[in-house]
């Protein structure tokens, strides 16, 4: 606090989201001992969601090699603690909607598994990945995702969606959706397992 002003305990009153109130000594700050510095921490407020569903953790759609379709990838991610099987699951592409398969393996809990539509073009770009890497069907996830706006959608064996983002253009997923990224750089989910 400058030297100007003056901390009142019990004075402080502190909205929160859903409606929470703090005021009296339960909005009062800790204060280290001969610290100028008051901190709030609200941790003991908030009750992180648990996920129970996969997530679609990252997207690289915007290469510059070519053909381009073969260097994109979406990587999924297991969050909760049992094992997830996607046999019978698919991906689909928001623009224009086209649904490829997906292989039929397990992803373990706390795994994430790349869906490329290339493996060699995705261990062209990493070659020291070590993780799981897939391929769909017909080497183009979707019909191919464009740069300037387009969306994946994860859907499970009865084409229920699971998962879904969207970015640039695209607001199929939500809005406003994920910013484009420059050539070279992916869009991800910070942390992985939290589903906003």
């Amino acid at each position: 606090i400058s030297s100007s002003y003056a901390y009142i305990p019990g004075e402080t009153v502190i909205f929160l989201p859903d409606g929470i109130v703090l005021s009296n000594a339960l909005a009062d700050p800790s204060i280290s001992l001969g610290s100028t510095n008051l901190v709030w921490d609200f941790s003991s407020l908030v009750t992180p969601a648990t996920v129970t569903h996969l997530l679609i953790t990252e997207v690289f759609f915007n290469t510059t090699n070519l053909p381009k379709t073969d260097f994109e990838w979406v990587e999924l991610y297991n969050p909760t603690i049992n094992p997830v099987s996607i046999a019978g699951w698919s991906i689909q592409d928001t623009s224009p909607g086209q649904v490829d398969a997906l292989p039929a393996i397990t992803i373990n809990p706390g795994e994430f598994v790349v869906v490329a539509g290339r493996t060699n073009a995705f261990y062209q770009m990493y070659p020291g990945y070590t993780g799981v890497v897939v391929e769909v069907a017909d080497g183009t996830i979707g019909s191919g995702l464009n740069t300037f706006g387009d969306g994946v959608i994860l859907l499970d064996t009865v084409l229920a969606r699971v998962d879904a983002v969207s970015y640039g253009s695209s607001t199929a997923a939500f809005a406003p959706s994920v910013p484009v990224v420059a050539a070279g750089r992916s869009i991800a989910r910070n942390p992985a397992d939290i589903d906003t």
